[in-house]
């Protein structure tokens, strides 16, 4: 599955599972979505699971550490 077949598949199933209206979720998918930060899993060519893992710079003490939150882990019905 080429990227854009993936981030459209994985768009898809956002819809499905959380059913946000239409134009966070192309906010959402043209400003933040990156391959690399995104696994899924497939079945019979359908994104079956997916989770996005958003960097984030995290303020710890004195120290910034680069760390990833998770965002729409999905699962197909």
């Amino acid at each position: 599955m080429d990227t854009l077949e993936k981030k459209m598949k994985v768009k898809e199933l956002w819809q499905l599972c959380f059913h946000d209206d239409e134009r966070f979720v192309n906010l959402l998918f043209d400003n933040l979505y990156r391959d690399e930060n995104t696994i899924c899993f497939e079945k019979g060519g359908e994104v079956t699971t997916a989770l996005q893992m958003l960097p984030y710079r995290m303020s710890f003490g004195e120290a910034s550490l680069d760390v990833s939150y998770i965002s729409g882990a999905a699962t197909r019905p």
